[in-house]
Parts: structure tokens; sequence; C-alpha cells
């Protein structure tokens, strides 16, 4: 018998040939022929291989054909359900995901790899006790198992970073009774340098604390202030910056009386030039340039 590349075989191809193939067209057929054991475990073994080189939608998509096929095999049908819900969390669908393997759950109990996947998934959308409890029932099942002690670690971690009590959803309140627009906002993200940057709320002032990064693109320099509030003015921030000079600035061209300051409005895709008296609430109200978990500013020097 003539060996063919995997993707090359009828019964794992995922593509149709051009000129045809006599082959291809009959053996293509029996992928849908035999007992839904038989079909759904071809389609498992078909996105398994598809997984393997990384094409993701066509594996979820043979997971998902495996599925319909309504095997009687519940460790068969458990196997399709948890597989499935690894192509969700590579697509990002955490919710569908944790879906699949609660699904998976019902005809096995005990598959470890679901909780591990839950847990995963919950962690993505930044539920972390729930993540918790995932870890927690994994570990039940195996003691002491690694990858669920570093996964519970991680999760423990993100969640006293999460300065935000509060669901994300609430907090958005917040900064919309606080007048602010905000475009593309993130509570944690990774800045280089400058991780981790969280936007906080003053439990005693009920008062936004939020990072400014400071942009000098004529130079390649940053700076950065963690904790502003919306009263600071821009001058101030210069001030704090530019007070005793700029550390890397030896022709001396920033200083404050001079310096341009522009802000980057998402909406008209343009930098915009701000008076050094105005307050962040007020470019908060008016520019739309909250980017992620900070606020950008971008300072030039005087021409």
């Amino acid at each position: 018998m003539t060996n063919i590349p995997w993707e090359q075989n009828p019964f794992f191809a995922t593509e149709v040939p051009e000129n045809g193939n006599e082959l291809f067209d009959a053996l293509a057929a029996l992928k849908y022929e035999g007992t839904p054991d038989e079909q759904a475990t071809n389609f498992r073994e078909q996105g398994n291989e598809c997984f393997k080189v990384g094409k993701i939608k066509d594996a979820f998509e043979y997971y998902t054909e495996g599925i319909q096929a309504k095997p009687t095999d519940l460790n068969l049908l458990a196997a399709l359900y948890s597989n499935r819900a690894a192509c969700q969390i590579k697509m990002e669908n955490f919710g569908r995901a944790y879906d699949d393997c609660t699904e998976s759950l019902k005809c096995v109990p005990n598959n470890v790899k679901c909780y591990y996947r839950m847990a995963t998934a919950k962690l993505r959308l930044h539920k972390y006790d729930d993540a918790l409890v995932c870890i927690d029932l994994g570990l039940n099942l195996k003691k002491n198992d690694p990858e669920f002690i570093k996964l519970r670690d991680f999760c423990i971690e993100m969640k006293k970073r999460m300065t935000i009590t509060e669901e994300p959803k609430n907090y958005e309140k917040f900064l919309r009774k606080k007048g602010i627009i905000q475009r593309d906002f993130d509570l944690m993200t990774d800045m280089g340098m400058y991780v981790p940057l969280n936007i906080n709320i003053d439990k005693d002032s009920d008062v936004l604390l939020f990072p400014v990064i400071v942009l000098y693109p004529e130079s390649n320099q940053s700076d950065c202030l963690r904790d502003c509030t919306p009263d600071t003015q821009l001058e101030d921030i210069l001030f704090t910056l530019m007070a005793d000079g700029l550390p890397w600035d030896k022709a001396h061209r920033y200083n404050i009386k001079n310096c341009i300051v522009k802000v980057h409005d998402k909406e008209t895709d343009e930098q915009v030039v701000v008076l050094k008296q105005m307050k962040l609430m007020n470019l908060l109200r008016n520019y739309s340039f909250l980017y992620k978990s900070a606020a950008f500013l971008y300072v030039y020097p005087a021409k």
C-alpha cells in the first residue's frame, strides 16, 4: 500500500482535489457510513489531526460533526466535547468552552482535562473565584498535579493584582457616571516595562486613579505616572517630570513653558494640541484617548 501524508488521505483531508479523484470520492463517502460511534470516532480522529497541525477551525468542525453523529459511547462523546472546548479556548470563545466542558462532564464526571479547561476559560474571563473552584475540583481527582498547582498559583496572583473588586460592567458604570469617554478599554494590560498598570478607585474618597504615560516621540523616550486624579492639570504632570530636567535631554530641548502637549483622538485618528492648564477630567470627557489601562500624552519640544 502506498504511504501518503495524512492530510492527503481522503479520510482526513480538509480540501477536495480540484481535478477530482475517484478514490477520494469513494473513501470520503465512508466518513458518513457505519454506526454513529464509528462515524464519531472517525470525526474525532480527523479533528485530532487538524488540531495537531494548528488547523483549529477545521478541528472544531470535525468535533462538532462527531457530536452531531450522536454516538452512544459516553467516553467518546465526552472526548468530543472536551476536545471542542480546547478549540473554543484557542478561538477565545471562553464561555462556550466552559459549556462544552460541562457537557463532557455530564458524560464522564471524572474528566480531569475538562476541569483544567474550565478553569482556563474562567481565568480568561477574569472570573477568578470560579476558576479556583474548577482547579480545586481537578485537584480532588489528581492530587498535587503540577499543572493545576501552577494554574492555581497564577490565578491567586491575578486575583491579588485585580485592584478593582467590582465586576467590569459595574466599573464601566462608574466611568460613565463620571462622564469619561472610554474606547478599547481593559482593566489589566501588558505595557511592557510599565506592567502592571491598573486603574484604581480610591475607596475612601471615591476618586478615580489612573496611570498616565507620557511619550516623547521625537526622542523615543517615555515616562509613567501611576496614580493621577481627574483634577490633575497637565502642567502638574510636566512639572513632576521636568522640574529637575529630563535625565536624557542633554540638549535641554524640553521645558515646562515651551513644550507642546498633544493627545491622540481615536475617533478622528489625529493628534490634537491641548492646553497645559487643562485638567485630565476635561480631556477624558472630550477626547477618546484612554487606551487600555492608561491615558497617553504626547510631548514635543518647541520648534
